[in-house]
């Protein structure tokens, strides 16, 4: 089981989607940030500016500050090798990483806890929201969610691996500071092209029979909360409905069931 916390679950439960993000819209600026590893060579770099995937996205960097066609721009490859490996070695920077990754990736993310109080102070709405709790077997296949390592150093990157491999790729997108271990977050990571576009936002469908649980935090709206168990029984008989409380006498969250007629 994986939880997501938040402060629109409502929203979520209702239209059964979640929303994804690309990595420069959270609220960690080293998302999808490696180090990049300066051991590249010249035959390296020759090798990846030959390959056809890397030239297109070379050529839009390189179109930026040149007025050619992409022929033109492999002509000027031909004829400019150590200006053009040069130019790879100052374009390849994490943040250039960061916006290849992006176009490839869609992220949303979980939690393997649904009792962190930090966790519901800072994303359910400071415990007036919600936690959803998911089958991550049904929600997508398994290749799609990665438990998010926590260090000190940046992970390295070698700038002539291919991102089409993602077994180099994966553990920069999933490694972050060490001061957001207190998260113990399940990363998601899916294809733009599963997910659906509505207005400003993107979403990814999931399933009635993906969430088996709902936990409402301790400070939810006591009117709202039969509102939620309508919700939760008409559209997710199978899933049951509880609530956090606090410990009477530690500095604990305490999940009870919550009774709905």
């Amino acid at each position: 089981m994986i939880y997501k916390y938040t402060g629109h679950g409502m929203q979520t439960l209702g239209c059964r989607r979640l929303k994804v993000n690309h990595p420069t819209k959270y609220n960690d600026p080293f998302e999808f940030l490696p180090r990049i590893s300066p051991s590249v060579t010249d035959a390296q770099i020759d090798q990846k500016l030959n390959d056809p995937q890397t030239q297109h996205h070379f050529y839009d960097m390189w179109h930026m500050s040149n007025t050619g066609a992409f022929n033109d721009f492999l002509l000027w490859l031909q004829q400019n090798q150590v200006a053009a490996r040069q130019a790879y070695r100052s374009a390849f920077s994490p943040e250039h990483f960061r916006e290849i990754a992006g176009r490839h990736f869609a992220v949303c993310c979980f939690s393997d806890r649904r009792d962190s109080m930090l966790m519901w102070s800072h994303y359910a709405h400071s415990h007036a929201g919600m936690v959803i709790g998911f089958d991550e077997q049904l929600l997508a296949p398994p290749s799609c969610f990665f438990p998010v390592s926590y260090d000190h150093d940046r992970q390295e990157y070698h700038p002539v691996m291919n991102m089409a491999n993602t077994d180099p790729v994966i553990p920069v997108l999933t490694r972050k500071s060490t001061d957001w271990s207190y998260e113990h977050e399940i990363r998601m990571l899916v294809a733009w092209s599963v997910c659906v576009k509505d207005g400003e936002h993107t979403f990814y469908p999931f399933d009635a029979e993906d969430v088996r649980e709902v936990v409402l935090g301790c400070a939810f709206p006591s009117d709202s909360v039969a509102g939620v168990c309508s919700v939760v029984a008409n559209l997710y008989p199978h899933a049951v409905v509880t609530q956090m409380r606090t410990h009477p006498t530690a500095y604990e969250l305490v999940e009870q069931p919550v009774v709905y007629p």
